[in-house]
């Protein structure tokens, strides 16, 4: 079970750490570079994510699972951070509530539900009305299906959130923000035992994760691509105190809370170096693929590569290389097949509109 004087050690790290980032990212004034040039990077961050995600699911194949999923640990809410951001900054504050929940609906649910009803119908379960809504609701059609409901309710609530982006300009109500999802992540740790998906109701509450899709919200204000290293050095030093002190502790939740803020804003250091390079093309494309790859990923690992590729006599570090480059190709592949025939399909239901402005200098 969780040690809750350890899991309120773990908060306060978390809110001295998301205190500084805050405090450092308002430096920067608000953003000047391309919509496109942000739009990029959070691609190239969601290819990095989605790998990390097949290496969690991966990690069973090891004698070191454990390290692995807590090392990667901030994949998951990267997604998050994106979502709030590339929301935020595609609206500019503006949104059309109807065209925006039926470009929604198109984009993301459609595909969920097919994915929900194509997957009962490859394992060869009952096609019933109450089955299909409930594992839709609850993402009980596979075990990492979850994640979908979970990301739907932030994007249906985000008309609602985004008119208080400038809010969250206030240390005080992030630090409320923190605290109630905070208070989620500690009561998932008691609510989660014995088994992580105990409670499928609790795991798609969005709860838990709703810190990290505000923080995407909160940083769409500011010019970001100028973030360096030394101004977050503070954080990173009280992050690492914090991780010895759990370490030495043996508790099981040592990276939670504060890592994935750590990590994202190393990631965009990195990338701010480095940006500029072609090799990262391989993941800003895995990145716009990346819902169809989450979505299928598990169902060919579990069925075609675990089975009929990976050798249990490889050495552990090789068999997971193989499961997981296996599983990212073929599952990008698919994406690239499923996604021809889809986007046609969603250009005839779903045409974009002239903007009034575009008719306007076109002369109609």
């Amino acid at each position: 079970m969780p040690n809750l004087r350890i899991e309120i050690l773990n908060v306060a790290v978390s809110l001295v750490c998301m205190a500084i980032i805050h405090r450092q990212t308002r430096r920067y004034g608000y953003r000047s570079e391309s919509i496109q040039e942000r739009i990029g990077l959070f691609d190239v961050l969601k290819g990095v994510c989605i790998i990390g995600v097949v290496f969690i699911h991966a990690a069973f194949l090891t004698p070191v699972s454990r390290d692995i999923c807590r090392t990667l640990d901030f994949a998951v809410p990267f997604f998050f951070i994106s979502s709030g951001f590339l929301l935020s900054v595609r609206s500019n504050g503006v949104i059309n509530l109807s065209e925006y929940y039926r470009k929604l609906f198109f984009r993301v649910v459609l595909v969920y539900l097919i994915f929900v009803v194509g997957t009962r119908f490859f394992y060869g379960t009952e096609l019933t009305f109450k089955d299909i809504f409930l594992d839709a609701l609850l993402g009980r059609t596979n075990y990492n299906y979850y994640f979908i409901p979970l990301i739907l309710q932030f994007y249906i609530l985000f008309p609602c959130l985004v008119k208080f982006r400038e809010k969250l300009d206030s240390p005080l109500i992030f630090c409320l923000v923190a605290f109630f999802s905070f208070f989620f992540y500690v009561c998932s740790h008691y609510i989660q035992q014995p088994a992580w998906n105990n409670n499928p109701y609790y795991l798609v509450f969005i709860g838990r994760d709703f810190i990290y899709f505000c923080f995407g919200i909160f940083i769409s204000r500011y010019n970001i691509r100028q973030v360096r290293f030394k101004d977050y050095l503070l954080s990173y030093m009280v992050f690492l105190a914090g991780v010895v002190v759990l370490v030495l502790s043996k508790d099981e939740y040592i990276l939670t809370y504060a890592y994935p803020f750590v990590a994202f804003i190393l990631a965009l250091i990195v990338y701010n170096r480095i940006g500029e390079h072609s090799w990262l093309r391989v993941f800003e494309v895995l990145g716009r693929y990346s819902l169809v790859i989450y979505l299928v990923h598990s169902t060919i690992q579990n069925t075609v590569v675990t089975k009929y590729i990976y050798d249990p006599k490889l050495p552990w570090g090789v068999g997971l290389l193989v499961v997981v480059g296996c599983t990212v190709v073929m599952s990008y592949a698919f994406a690239r097949i499923f996604m021809a025939v889809y986007q046609p399909v969603i250009a005839f239901l779903l045409p974009v509109r002239q903007p009034l402005r575009a008719k306007e200098n076109s002369g109609e």
